[in-house]
């Protein structure tokens, strides 16, 4: 009997380091999951057509009405010069209709830029201190004469009057990286008619890219406009 008894005590001692292993990694395992899903599921959402909380979030910057029934959500890149020569257009336009459209600003920095993340980070980082038009315009200004150098950017900063303690401390932090990441998954990730009423849909792929909506809708999305086609689109969806 008592040998019957260590012997199996013997075959306990050898199985239990790998009992162990493995009951360590299943928890591990489960862990994760709680962990990294919702992070998952939180950011990188498919957008619904109808319905689109993620098209304009709480932290893009906004210009015009807060409650229009009309807005158009511009992406963007600081170091595309079609963006360049759409931002006077958007700044006029915006001035005029900015009691009955609401105009929204989301990044979306290409990678074959090598300043355009930088550029939005030290916008967003200017929007912090409620001073994001003030910042792109300059630096939409610059791009052709000064260039987009870290020089440039905090050549902005000073002449819009920012704390830059406060700005130089947001461009580097996790905050600012993750609202570009949102906007950058939001625009790959969008389900966009090409043109109202069209059943052909298609995400962000180029910049600027500005997209119409009455309400929660999403209307359709169009590349570089004049002034004047902005405004027909728009006197025809106020109508």
């Amino acid at each position: 009997m008592t040998t019957e008894k260590n012997s199996t005590y013997d075959v306990f001692l050898m199985i239990a380091p790998g009992l162990a292993k493995i009951i360590a990694v299943v928890a591990i395992a489960i862990v994760g999951i709680f962990v990294v899903l919702p992070n998952l599921t939180g950011t990188i959402s498919k957008l619904d057509e109808s319905s689109v909380p993620t098209l304009v979030r709480d932290f893009n910057p906004m210009f015009g009405k807060k409650d229009a029934n009309i807005t158009v959500v511009e992406f963007f890149d600081f170091q595309c010069p079609g963006c360049k020569s759409l931002s006077p257009v958007i700044k006029q336009v915006r001035e005029e209709y900015k009691n009955e459209v609401r105009f929204v600003s989301k990044m979306f920095p290409l990678p074959i830029h090598a300043n355009a993340d930088i550029s939005a980070k030290s916008a967003m980082s200017a929007a912090k201190q409620g001073k994001y038009f003030e910042f792109s315009d300059k630096l939409f200004a610059y791009q052709d004469t000064l260039g987009l150098s870290q020089r440039t950017q905090e050549q902005v900063a000073v002449e819009i009057g920012l704390d830059m303690n406060q700005w130089n401390n947001d461009r580097k932090s996790k905050e600012i990286e993750q609202q570009i990441a949102w906007d950058m998954a939001d625009g790959k990730n969008a389900i966009l008619p090409l043109k109202e009423g069209s059943t052909e849909t298609g995400p962000i792929d180029s910049t600027p890219t500005l997209v119409f909506m009455r309400g929660d809708k999403i209307m359709y999305k169009t590349n570089g406009l004049s002034s004047d086609e902005l405004k027909a689109n728009l006197d025809r969806l106020l109508n």
